[in-house]
């Protein structure tokens, strides 16, 4: 008897628009909190292509049958290394643009690996400037087939950061909106309310039918307490607060709270808290792009169960 070969991933096709970096990756055996001078330390350092489109990318390929992602790398020696790991990536094809005259986006990501309180809690140190900076609207018109072609389009707040990826991230929007396509945006960094006025994430926020966030992160943008830990009764009260959000607000709020803002989250609608699940996230001993798999898990369940659906007029 042949074993199986697992789940197959549903007939969904997902457009994913984010930054792409390399990231720079170890842990030190002492407590960040607590460094007051000069640590040397020895201790495994890796070199790995990330970023936010190519993480949520490679974790879609378990989940949607067709993954399309638009990435800009930059035009220094890695990449050359970035293009072969790229055309080596199963099941994604990409849309890659080049800036010319631009270093690549380099990560230091620093994670204490102690047994302290922080254990776990990461300082990352993001070069700029790098070429997510200049996403621009031809590149997102490169990639106007896989937007208007995709069940759902995912989006998150890292080239909201900057104004020309802005601009091409509203001209996304807009792509979207007159393809019929769903769009789904991740609410990050975490503390993006306080590097982007609220209007503005509000005007984002409007414009798609599903939205993933840590739930204190909107809380802050909602004026409302946001303490530590965030609960259940945190989060209820917080999704009374989302109903009337405004014209076109978000159909479905998946909002994460709890250990680390991720243990838990709860599906939203209609000023209600749906459902609420754990996301194993404490049990997990590789943390790294664990928000992306979830996420692409979540979108595909969301697909399957008709929460979110296409505004494509029909034939």
């Amino acid at each position: 008897m042949h074993e199986s070969a697992g789940p197959q991933p549903a007939p969904y096709r997902v457009a994913v628009i984010g930054d792409l970096r390399l990231d720079v990756r170890t842990a030190v055996p002492a407590s960040l909190a607590e460094v007051r001078e000069d640590v040397y330390a020895l201790s495994p350092v890796r070199m790995v292509l990330a970023g936010t489109a190519v993480s949520m990318a490679r974790a879609a390929t378990r989940h949607f049958e067709a993954v399309h992602a638009l990435v800009k790398t930059g035009d220094d020696p890695s990449t050359d290394h970035i293009l072969r790991t790229l055309e080596n990536e199963p099941g994604v094809t990409w849309c890659i643009r080049q800036q010319r005259g631009l270093p690549n986006g380099y990560v230091v990501v620093l994670r204490d690996g102690t047994d302290s309180p922080g254990a776990g809690r990461r300082t990352l140190v993001a070069s700029s400037p790098a070429p997510v900076e200049e996403l621009s609207a031809a590149d997102v018109e490169a990639f106007r087939g896989a937007i208007e072609a995709a069940d759902v389009l995912f989006v998150d707040g890292y080239p909201l950061l900057f104004p020309r990826s802005r601009h091409a991230v509203f001209h996304a929007l807009a792509t979207a909106a007159r393809a019929g396509t769903p769009v789904c945006f991740d609410v990050v960094p975490h503390d993006i309310e306080a590097r982007l006025p609220s209007d503005l994430l509000n005007r984002v926020m409007a414009r798609c039918q599903v939205v993933m966030s840590s739930a204190r992160t909107v809380a802050r943008l909602r004026g409302l307490p946001a303490p530590t830990p965030y609960e259940l009764p945190h989060t209820r009260e917080l999704a009374a607060h989302l109903a009337g959000f405004g014209t076109g607000e978000p159909a479905v709020w998946i909002l994460r709270f709890g250990d680390g803002d991720m243990e838990e989250a709860a599906l939203c609608q209609a000023g209600e808290v749906r459902c609420v699940y754990r996301t194993g996230y404490s049990q997990c001993a590789e943390r790294t792009g664990f928000g992306d798999k979830v996420a692409a898990a979540e979108l595909a369940a969301l697909l399957e169960n008709g929460r979110t659906r296409s505004r494509r007029p029909a034939a």
